[in-house]
């Protein structure tokens, strides 16, 4: 199994969850929750049998490293990194309440209260809206001046979840007017 972790928040991760098995790869990029892309690096953990030959293959697999991912290595190994995950972590809380306050008015929209992360998925209850239907979007684009990426794109693509992301990463009163017209337009 190959999981792309690379959203995972730390602490996260499902290495922590899972028993590691012969069969279990996980890349992570701690930054990359963080939404710091000047600075980044990826990280595999696999079995320890694969360990010799992946640090043969990493620079054909992954290429060298450039400074920037070694100024990332260096700055996860800090504790400003921690801080900056603090800091993002309650910036994501105050994102997450202004997504809360909008919900409140639309007992058709939920999202799952133990995921965490830089997105929030934004459900609907029944299947009457349509959040992935491309004419219904491109009407929202007409009359509400706003847009989204419907869950479908996501790896949603059956009937059971009609669902949309939400990036926790703009400002949170943004995200509540952005979300508000949005659903309005589903009622």
């Amino acid at each position: 199994m190959i999981a792309d972790e690379t959203l995972a928040m730390y602490g996260q991760e499902l290495a922590r969850k899972l028993p590691i098995s012969n069969y279990f790869y996980s890349i992570y990029s701690p930054h990359k929750p963080l939404f710091i892309n000047s600075i980044k690096f990826s990280a595999i953990l696999c079995p320890k049998h694969n360990d010799d030959f992946l640090e043969q293959w990493i620079d054909v697999l992954g290429g060298a490293l450039l400074h920037s991912n070694i100024t990332a290595i260096m700055h996860f190994l800090s504790p400003n990194y921690q801080l900056c995950f603090q800091s993002s972590m309650a910036w994501y809380r105050k994102s997450m309440s202004s997504i809360d306050t909008i919900l409140k008015q639309f007992p058709f929209a939920y999202y799952d209260m133990e995921d965490i992360g830089a997105y929030k998925t934004i459900y609907f209850k029944t299947n009457t809206y349509d959040p992935d239907n491309l004419e219904a979007i491109k009407n929202l684009i007409d009359t509400k001046y706003v847009s989204y990426i419907p869950g479908s794109y996501n790896g949603f693509k059956d009937n059971t979840y009609h669902c949309f992301r939400v990036n926790l990463t703009y400002n949170p009163q943004e995200i509540k007017n952005t979300l508000y017209r949005i659903l309005t337009y589903y009622t």
